[in-house]
């Protein structure tokens, strides 16, 4: 089984269980990977329309799995699409990491986060980590018990759009003004904002804050850390975050 990502085919608007044409053949992306060509200089350029390499790589790599196992043993892909905390097992709202959705909420309880750049018609697209481990397990039970051995065997793992959560009502629940943490830069007041410039305004701002407390903080003899968090969630948040900005149906 190889674990993909719904979000390989964001170029799509429509994605169905099939395979997509890859950008590139992957023992060509391999050889330019060994080679010693600055990939720096080639990364924007050969992974255009991805928006980064993760969602590019995903892409080859289910043609890796293809090429590799077809006609000779029983392969599935996988493609689940946001993983979030658990449902039910091992017990609700298990969570081990502070990936995707957790980080962004985390930052705004922290007074990190002052706002955050989404559109209207983007959804978060989540599903349980139980729940794409059942979906796992089950389609290696059904790839098992089918005669033709030859197909690659493709599932989307994703919810349906009735049950899609918009960006915008991530933080509007308001979490933040009934549970507090320890150490916060300010106070919960996260805005979601479509105008680019607004953002970066903002953004700027809260950044020159976040230095002049790390200036204090080293003043002090303690070790600044305000200024890196707040890089660390402008990677997460910005407008080039295909996660924020893509929206697709399955």
């Amino acid at each position: 089984m190889h674990i993909s990502t719904a979000y390989c085919n964001v170029d799509s608007t429509y994605i169905e269980e099939e395979m997509y044409p890859s950008p590139v053949h992957w023992k060509d992306a391999i050889d330019l990977a060994e080679s010693d060509m600055d990939l720096s200089v080639m990364t924007v350029k050969y992974t255009d329309p991805w928006p980064n390499t993760y969602t590019f790589t995903k892409r080859i790599a289910e043609h890796v799995t293809a090429d590799l196992c077809k006609d000779k043993i029983p392969a599935v892909i996988f493609r689940p699409s946001i993983i979030v905390h658990a449902d039910s097992e091992p017990m609700p709202g298990w969570v081990d990491n502070m990936n995707g959705p957790f980080a962004l909420a985390v930052a705004g309880l922290m007074g990190v986060a002052c706002i955050f750049y989404a559109k209207k018609d983007s959804y978060l697209d989540f599903i349980s980590v139980d729940n794409v481990v059942k979906g796992m397990l089950g389609a290696t039970w059904e790839t098992g018990l089918r005669k033709d051995k030859s197909k690659i065997s493709i599932y989307n793992a994703c919810s349906e759009l009735k049950y899609m959560m918009p960006w915008f009502a991530l933080f509007q629940y308001k979490v933040g003004t009934k549970i507090f943490l320890e150490k916060t830069l300010w106070k919960f007041t996260v805005q979601i904002a479509q105008c680019w410039y607004w953002y970066y305004i903002r953004t700027m701002l809260h950044v020159a804050l976040s230095i002049a407390i790390d200036g204090i903080l080293k003043l002090q003899g303690r070790k600044p850390r305000y200024y890196e968090n707040n890089l660390k969630f402008e990677l997460l948040s910005g407008p080039q975050h295909p996660l924020i900005l893509c929206s697709y149906q399955v």
